[in-house]
């Protein structure tokens, strides 16, 4: 009676599972945005280099460039979604072009977005809608 138990309780908990799922460890790079709500961005905008960011699975962290200032947090991640967590660093240099690194980040802040990675392209999707859209790079 015992064993029969045991069996019927394993058997359970395989069908179950123990709520591990699987991402797209593809992810786990760096990133150069290419386009934001659906424009591209304009290179002649940025004179060093073009905003990146680097997500890092391990230990969930991401960070970046925007284009003068630097940035870090924190990302929650499940097979379909990703979350930038609200708490980040952020330097504040004075810089020439503020407006595209404030758009940047109100676009990417507190929102779970669908995520795809094809073609070497990470695309950022809210209802649909591709919200950033990013290359990868080494």
């Amino acid at each position: 009676m015992r064993n029969k138990f045991y069996y019927c309780l394993t058997g359970l908990l395989l069908l179950i599972g123990c709520g591990n799922y699987t991402v797209d460890t593809r992810i786990n790079d760096i990133w150069v945005v290419e386009k934001l709500n659906g424009k591209e961005i304009n290179r002649k905008l940025f004179s060093k280099r073009r905003p990146y960011f680097e997500l890092h699975l391990r230990d969930k962290t991401i960070l970046g460039f925007l284009g003068c200032n630097q940035f870090s947090g924190k990302f929650k991640l499940d097979e379909k979604s990703l979350t930038i967590e609200n708490d980040i660093v952020l330097t504040r240099l004075s810089c020439g072009n503020l407006q595209f690194e404030n758009d940047l980040i109100k676009s990417i802040l507190a929102i779970k977005f669908q995520y795809k990675i094809k073609s070497g392209k990470l695309l950022l999707l809210r209802d649909g809608h591709i919200i950033l859209q990013a290359q990868k790079t080494d």
